[in-house]
């Protein structure tokens, strides 16, 4: 029975590392999030993730091993949120151009175990490709968050509370210029 028992567990084991590690580390492969209402979480690793040996500007000097993700925005405003669940120094790259010429429009970084969360503003229907990784820490699993949405109009985006340039009850004197 204790054998039985070891081999299901072992089988059990195998399947989640596979169900895990279903992903791609290749931008032009990347793992398509398809959001619901604006948002989609997914389970990821960067184990057995590979590097492509590129450098990202100042979030690392190093090659790292990356994971891709990419989605249609729903939103002009997207905000991300990496949960670490054993990797350490979570890296986000944002990119809107492709896969092609190894550009980003933004990144960042966590440190230790932490959250990371940014946002990035992009036109409605763009694709989004995200690369995670783990910026010289340990490699291992997360949870990665998108929510892509409209953010609610502020002062002055809206006729009734925008703000006045000039006040139209006011006498406005302006000297008289001679252009030679």
């Amino acid at each position: 029975m204790k054998l039985i028992n070891k081999i299901v567990l072992f089988i059990a084991a195998c399947l989640c590392t596979v169900l895990v590690v279903a992903q791609s580390d290749n931008c032009n492969t990347a793992t398509v999030i398809n959001l619901t209402n604006g948002s989609a979480c997914v389970n990821g690793t960067t184990l057995n993730a590979t590097s492509n040996n590129t450098m990202y500007g100042t979030c690392n000097t190093n090659p790292v091993n990356d994971v891709w993700y990419t989605f249609v925005a729903s939103g002009s405003q997207n905000d991300f949120t990496i949960i670490p669940n054993g990797l350490t120094n979570a890296e986000i790259v944002i990119d809107i151009d492709g896969c092609a010429n190894n550009s980003f429009v933004s990144c960042a970084n966590a440190t230790g175990n932490n959250t990371l969360n940014t946002s990035w503003g992009v036109t409605i229907g763009t694709q989004v490709w995200i690369m995670i990784a783990s910026n010289g820490g340990t490699e291992g699993g997360f949870q990665f968050c998108v929510d892509s949405y409209d953010p609610p109009p502020g002062n002055g985006n809206i006729c009734n509370t925008a703000i006045p340039v000039c006040d139209v009850n006011q006498v406005y004197n302006i000297p008289n210029i001679v252009f030679i």
